[in-house]
């Protein structure tokens, strides 16, 4: 007999999901908020001792890596199969 998905398995996935989602999107708009706080010189040139296009960068591809919509598809998918 084969039994169903664990529920607990598959809510610590999407806690997870979650988290990822959040982490990408809020990291991503510090590192932009810093760019713009610094400015062109200091925030986006690969010269710059701030490193910051750098972050910038790789934290923008975080979301493309590991789409950020299959995160959200998933627990949307979850939510409506469990009716909660």
């Amino acid at each position: 007999m084969q039994s169903g998905p664990d529920t607990a398995e598959t809510s610590t996935q999407l806690l997870i999901n979650n988290l990822k989602v959040q982490a990408a999107e809020q990291c991503f708009g510090a590192a932009d908020e810093m760019v713009e706080l610094v400015g062109l010189r200091h925030g986006y040139l690969r010269s710059s001792s701030l490193y910051l296009e750098r972050v910038f960068r790789d934290l923008r591809s975080a979301s493309l890596n590991y789409a950020n919509d299959g995160c959200y598809w998933s627990t949307e998918r979850w939510l409506f199969e469990t009716g909660r």
